[in-house]
C-alpha cells in the first residue's frame, strides 16, 4: 500500500507541470476581446485593432484597486494600473477592436511554480511564457481580420515585458500585408531575459509612431529597459524619461515603486507619487485619440468638459509640477525588486571601461547608485550595447513636455474629452 501511495505522488507530480501548460495556454474569450462580432461596411474600408500586453504577473483585473495583487496577495499596487485601466476604458466598435493580453507568469496559482514561470519566459515548459503570450496575441489579429474588412491600423500598447511582446508582435505583423500601420505605445519595456531575439528590437517600416516612456530611478539588476532601433526614418518617435521607478509611471504609488517589498516600511503609500502615472496617462489617451491612431476614445479624461487649450495647459503643468516636487525618488534606487540586486552604469577605468556592473556594498554606501540606469540600446539596428538612460533619453520639462504633445496630436489640439477627471488628489 506505501509503494502505491509514492507511485501515485509521483505520478501526480509529473502529471502537474503538464496540466498547468493546458489549463493556462487554453484560449479564452474573457480574455481579450470585446466589440461587435458582425462588421458592417465603411467606405474606406479600413478598421482598428489595439493590442494589449500586461507586464509580467499583471492582468486585465488590475484596473481595479482591490484586484490589483497577485494570487496570494503576496505583491500587487492594490492601485489601478495603466495598461489593464487604458484596456478597459477605451471604447470599442464594429470598426475599432481592442484585445488584451494577460502578462508573463500569470494564471499560474502554485507555489513555487508561479515563481518559475515569472522568471524563466523563455522556458518551453512555461505555461504562461513569451510563446504562450505571443500565440495569444496572434489568435486575437487572426480574429480581427476576419472581422475587420480592409486595410488594418495597429496599435500596441505594453508595459515591462508587455513592452517586449509589443515589439515582439510589431516584428512579426511587418509581414502582415493588410496591417499597413503599426503605432506603438511602451512603459518601460524590459526583458529581463538574454534569450529574446535581438532582431526583434530593430523595428520596421511599418511601425509609423513609437512613444517610449522610461524610468529614470529604477536600479534593478535585470531591468534593463531597451530602446530599440528604427528601420525608417519616417517613424515619429518620442522617447522620454519620468521619475519614479520601473512601476511607478503605470500606476503603483508605494513609497520604493515596487510591488514586491522586503524591507520594512517600504510598501508604505504616498498619494504624491500618483502625478508621475497621471502625466503618462494624460500623454496615452491623448496620443491614442489622434486619428492616426483611429481617434480612439475613453471613458477617462484629464480636463473638464469643454476645457480650451489655455486651461488644459495650466492643468497640466500644475500637475507636473507636484510631481517634480516629490523629493524622495532617489530612495527608490536603493530598495530593488531583488535583494542587493542594485545596479549602475559605469564608465571609469577603474571599472574597466564603459559597463553595466553591479553595486557592491561599498558602492552602495558610496550611493554610486545615483549614476545613470543601465538600458541596452540597438546600435544601428545591428546588435545590442549597454549604455547609460540619461546619455540617450531626456526628461524633458513641463514646457517640452507640452509642447511635443502638442505637436505629435495638432489634429486633435482642439477636441474636447467627455468626462473629467477627478481634482488633483
Amino acid at each position: 500500500m506505501a509503494s502505491f501511495k509514492k507511485l501515485l505522488l509521483h505520478t501526480m507530480h509529473r502529471l502537474l507541470p503538464l496540466l498547468l501548460l493546458l489549463l493556462t495556454a487554453m484560449p479564452s474569450r474573457a480574455n481579450g476581446h470585446e466589440g461587435d462580432s458582425t462588421p458592417t461596411d465603411t467606405t474606406t474600408g479600413s478598421g482598428v485593432v489595439t493590442i494589449y500586453f500586461c507586464g509580467t504577473g499583471i492582468t486585465q483585473k488590475w484596473w481595479n484597486a482591490a484586484d490589483a495583487h497577485s494570487w496570494n496577495e503576496n505583491n500587487g499596487f492594490w492601485s489601478p494600473e495603466h495598461v489593464a485601466s487604458l484596456y478597459k476604458e477605451q471604447s470599442s466598435s464594429n470598426q475599432s477592436l481592442k484585445y488584451i493580453v494577460d502578462g508573463i507568469g500569470t494564471g499560474v496559482k502554485f507555489p513555487f511554480y508561479d515563481k518559475l514561470a515569472f522568471s524563466f519566459p523563455s522556458l518551453k515548459s512555461n505555461p504562461r511564457g513569451w510563446r504562450t503570450c505571443l500565440k495569444e496575441a496572434n489568435q486575437h489579429i487572426d480574429e480581427a481580420l476576419k472581422l475587420l474588412p480592409g486595410n488594418i491600423t495597429l496599435n500596441i500598447v505594453g508595459f515591462s515585458r508587455g513592452g517586449i511582446l509589443a515589439m515582439w508582435l510589431a516584428h512579426q505583423m511587418e509581414k502582415e500585408k493588410r496591417i499597413k500601420t503599426i503605432n506603438m505605445l511602451v512603459f518601460d519595456p524590459v526583458p529581463g531575459d538574454s534569450k529574446v531575439p535581438e532582431k526583434i528590437y530593430s523595428l520596421g517600416p511599418k511601425v509609423k509612431s513609437y512613444v517610449g516612456i522610461y524610468a529614470s530611478d529604477e536600479r534593478t539588476w535585470m531591468f534593463e529597459p531597451v530602446i530599440p532601433s528604427f528601420e525608417s526614418p519616417a517613424t515619429k518617435v518620442w522617447m522620454l524619461r519620468v521619475p519614479g521607478s520601473h512601476e511607478t509611471m503605470v500606476g503603483n504609488i508605494q513609497k520604493d515603486g515596487h510591488s514586491i517589498d522586503y524591507e520594512p516600511g517600504a510598501d508604505e503609500f504616498r498619494a504624491d507619487l500618483i502625478y508621475v502615472s497621471w502625466i503618462t496617462k494624460v500623454i496615452a489617451v491623448e496620443m491614442m485619440a489622434t486619428p492616426a491612431w483611429g481617434s480612439l476614445e475613453f471613458a477617462w479624461s484629464w480636463h473638464e468638459n469643454g476645457a480650451n487649450i489655455e486651461s488644459r495647459k495650466s492643468s497640466f503643468m500644475e500637475h507636473f509640477t507636484a510631481m517634480l516636487d516629490y523629493k524622495h525618488y532617489d530612495y527608490m534606487r536603493t530598495v530593488p525588486f531583488i535583494p542587493l540586486g542594485i545596479q549602475a552604469y559605469w564608465a571609469s577605468k577603474e571599472r574597466g571601461g564603459t559597463g553595466c556592473l553591479r553595486c557592491t556594498l561599498g558602492d552602495m554606501a558610496e550611493k554610486r547608485y545615483n549614476n545613470q540606469r543601465c538600458v541596452y540600446w540597438m546600435k544601428d539596428g545591428k546588435r545590442l550595447e549597454i549604455v547609460g538612460l540619461e546619455d540617450h533619453i531626456s526628461a524633458p520639462t513641463g514646457e517640452e513636455t507640452w509642447d511635443k504633445l502638442m505637436s505629435l496630436t495638432q489634429d486633435t489640439v482642439n477636441g474636447t474629452m467627455q468626462k473629467a477627471i477627478p481634482a488633483m488628489p
